[in-house]
């Protein structure tokens, strides 16, 4: 995802929780593992935060909240070779 992309999404999670006053480190922090992420995987998992966190989140806890990718589904030989 883009940087601008990111600092959206974050600023949602700001938005729901006004109390929370995050520092420079965090806001940094914040953006880079987003950045990282697919955009419609962060928007969902922001969005549960959202709906369902009494606290703002932790990385690791918008991480959980993110839909998880899919396992790739092996193909016929590689459960014959691997079974």
């Amino acid at each position: 995802m883009e940087q601008a992309q990111a600092e959206k999404l974050l600023g949602r999670l700001v938005a729901a929780y006004p109390s929370r006053k995050l520092t420079d480190d965090s806001v940094e922090l914040f953006i880079e593992k987003l950045s990282n992420e697919r955009y419609e995987d962060a928007r969902v998992g922001v969005e549960k935060v959202i709906e369902t966190g009494k606290f703002f989140p932790s990385w690791a806890e918008l991480r959980e909240a993110m839909p998880k990718p899919p396992q790739p589904v092996p193909s016929e030989v590689e459960n014959w070779v691997n079974p």
